[in-house]
C-alpha cells in the first residue's frame, strides 16, 4: 500500500507520520500563477522560502514531493505570450526545488510540462474527471504517469478492473473524499476555485462557496446522501487491492497536523472506529474560530464594493456542528451490495440500499438538523435572489 498525502506546510507533519506506508507529500501554495482546486481562503499561508525548506525536508525523510498545478481554467492566458512567461518562472522555482512531479487537471498543461520538462512525472488530477477506460487510455497517451480517478468511479467495481486491464499508469482513487454522488456542481467548482487561487485574478481571491453551500444543503435534506457518496473505508482497501489498485490518495491540506495524521494512521492501520465523518473531508476540520481564520477571511473577502458584506456574514452561520454521527462499524461489508449493482444506470429511490444502510448507521440530531437546513435555505435564497449583493 502507497499512501499519497497533504502537506499543510508545517515541519512537524513530516516527523508525525514517520513509519507510516506514504510515498508521496502533495502541497500547493495559497496561491500562483496556475490556479487550483481549492480557493485562497481555505489555504495556510507560507513564503515561497518556508515551501522550499518544507520540500527539502519532505526530500530528506526520504518522501516524494507533488505540486498541484489543478487549474481547470487559466483564463486562456496560457496561450499568450505573457502567459507563457510566468507560466516558465514559475516552474523554474519548481525545478529549484526538485520536485518530483506535477498534479494537472487540463491536457495541454499535461503535455507542456512532459515537452518542457521531461525530467517530471505528471499525475491526472481528479479534476479531469476520468472515468471511463477511453479517458484513461487518452490521459496516459497525453504523458500521465498516474491517474487520480473521478470520485464516482470508487464503486464501479467492473470499471475499475476494465481500467486496471487496459492501462499500464498508477491508478489512485481518492479515499475520503465526501463529495455527492454524480454532483452535477463539481465542475464549476473547481472552476470557482481556480479563479479564486490565482494571484492574477482580477478578484484577488474573492470567494462564496456556494456550490459547498448547496451541497451541503442537499446533504440536509437526505442524510443518505453521505452513505452515497463514494468514500472508501480504511477497512475496505482490501477490495481494491485485490484488482491491482496499491495507491490511494488522501485529501485535507486544509486541515491542522492533528487531523492529518489522524486520518493516515487510521488508512495505515485500515482500521477506524468511531464516527467517519471524522476521517471525511468536508466533514472534518470545520473548527472553530481561530485567529487565522480570521485574518484569511477579511483579505480575501472584505469586498464592500462587491457584496454586502453584513448579509455575507450570515456565511458564518454554517459551520458544521456535530449533529450527524456515522457508526463506521456498521458498515462492514458494505461494498459487497455493490458488486452486483451499476449505480449509473439507477435511481436510488428504486433501489434505496444506501438508504437503509443510512437509517442502520446515522444518528441526526433533528432539532438541530432542522434549525440548520433553514439557516441554508434562507443564505442561498440570499445568494440566488441577489439580495446578497445589494444594499437596499
Amino acid at each position: 500500500m502507497n499512501l499519497m498525502i497533504p502537506t499543510n506546510w508545517d515541519d512537524d507533519l513530516i516527523e508525525e507520520i514517520k513509519g507510516l506506508p506514504v510515498s508521496t507529500i502533495f502541497g500547493k501554495l495559497q496561491s500562483d500563477y496556475f490556479g487550483g482546486g481549492r480557493p485562497s481562503i481555505y489555504i495556510p499561508s507560507v513564503s515561497r522560502k518556508i515551501a522550499s525548506k518544507h520540500i527539502a525536508l519532505i526530500h530528506k525523510y526520504g518522501y516524494k514531493f507533488n505540486y498541484l498545478l489543478n487549474t481547470s481554467c487559466m483564463n486562456n492566458e496560457e496561450f499568450t505570450r505573457r502567459g507563457q512567461y510566468k507560466m516558465q518562472k514559475f516552474m523554474r522555482w519548481l525545478l529549484r526545488n526538485e520536485i518530483d512531479s506535477i498534479t494537472v487537471a487540463i491536457p495541454y498543461l499535461a503535455r507542456w510540462v512532459k515537452r518542457n520538462y521531461p525530467t517530471l512525472k505528471i499525475k491526472a488530477s481528479i479534476i479531469a474527471n476520468i472515468d471511463t477506460v477511453k479517458k484513461a487510455k487518452y490521459w496516459q497517451d497525453l504523458g500521465a504517469d498516474s491517474i487520480t480517478l473521478s470520485l464516482d468511479c470508487n464503486r464501479d467495481f467492473t470499471l475499475l478492473e476494465g481500467i486496471v486491464e487496459n492501462v499500464k499508469c498508477e491508478i489512485v482513487p481518492i479515499v475520503n473524499l465526501a463529495c455527492l454522488s454524480n454532483c452535477p456542481f463539481s465542475l464549476y467548482h473547481y472552476v470557482l476555485g481556480s479563479h479564486a487561487s490565482q494571484l492574477t485574478h482580477k478578484l484577488k481571491g474573492f470567494y462564496i462557496d456556494y456550490c459547498m453551500i448547496f451541497c451541503s444543503y442537499l446533504r440536509l435534506l437526505d442524510p443518505a446522501q453521505i452513505i452515497r457518496s463514494c468514500w472508501i473505508r480504511p477497512e475496505d482497501l482490501s477490495y481494491y487491492e485485490n484488482i491491482g489498485i496499491n495507491s490511494f490518495k488522501i485529501v485535507g491540506r486544509i486541515l491542522p497536523i492533528d487531523k492529518i495524521v489522524k486520518i493516515v494512521k487510521a488508512y495505515s492501520e485500515r482500521n477506524y472506529r468511531g464516527d467517519l465523518l471524522d476521517i471525511l473531508s468536508p466533514f472534518v476540520g470545520q473548527s472553530p474560530f481561530n485567529l487565522e481564520k480570521f485574518i484569511r477571511g477579511i483579505k480575501y473577502m472584505f469586498r464592500p464594493f462587491n457584496v454586502n458584506i453584513f448579509r455575507l456574514a450570515n456565511l458564518k452561520r454554517i459551520t458544521r456542528e456535530n449533529f450527524i454521527e456515522v457508526d463506521n462499524q456498521g458498515l462492514n461489508n458494505f461494498l459487497e451490495g455493490f458488486k452486483d449493482k451499476n449505480c449509473r444506470l439507477m435511481n436510488c429511490d428504486d433501489c434505496n440500499y444506501c438508504q437503509n444502510i443510512a437509517n442502520k448507521v446515522i444518528k441526526v440530531d433533528l432539532a438541530q438538523l432542522n434549525e440548520l437546513k433553514n439557516t441554508y435555505k434562507n443564505i442561498l435564497e440570499s445568494i440566488e435572489s441577489g439580495r446578497m449583493f445589494r444594499y437596499i
